[in-house]
């Protein structure tokens, strides 16, 4: 079935979703780019690293590995009830921490091999960048700020309607 909204797909935009497209995205991006541009440049997928805490407002659309539901076990047919309750005891409790307070998200570096410089950095922005007040939003800042005060290229593909934008339009700084 073609999508009701042309040109973007909701389904691969949720924050469920995202994680997945954006290392897809990435991956595929060097890819291609190592083709394009070997080999005098090299392709190198970084991760870009900063710390969360539980406050932090970007922490409702990051997902965690682990996810924990709880579920009655079922009693077939046949089986004494007290058997099935037996399933139910815990020796010990289980303590799981389900979010890292370190979030890491890739990025492409684009790198002169005869000088070893970093010519370009490629940013595929997520969600956790586009929420005003949230440690990805600050340290995506930070990281922005170090690269434009470099002699190094930037480049930000922002598919994301959901978040606010980087820049509103006619905002964006001289390229």
């Amino acid at each position: 079935m073609p999508s009701p909204f042309p040109g973007m797909d909701p389904y691969l935009e949720s924050p469920g979703r995202w994680p997945g497209v954006h290392t897809r995205l990435i991956t595929a991006a060097a890819d291609l780019l190592t083709e394009q541009l070997r080999p005098r440049y090299f392709v190198d997928v970084q991760d870009r690293v900063y710390v969360s805490h539980e406050g932090d407002p970007g922490r409702s659309v990051i997902v965690p590995d682990l996810f924990l539901t709880e579920r009655a076990v079922p009693v077939h047919a046949g089986t004494p009830a007290k058997a099935a309750v037996g399933l139910l005891d815990v020796a010990q409790p289980i303590e799981l921490k389900l979010l890292d307070d370190e979030i890491h998200e890739p990025r492409l570096a684009i790198i002169d091999t005869q000088g070893n410089n970093v010519i370009t950095i490629i940013e595929v922005i997520s969600l956790t960048n586009k929420i005003w007040g949230s440690r990805g939003r600050e340290n995506y800042d930070e990281k922005r700020a170090d690269v434009n005060a470099s002699l190094t290229h930037l480049v930000e593909i922002d598919l994301l309607r959901d978040g606010t934008p980087l820049y509103a339009k006619g905002g964006a700084p001289t390229a």
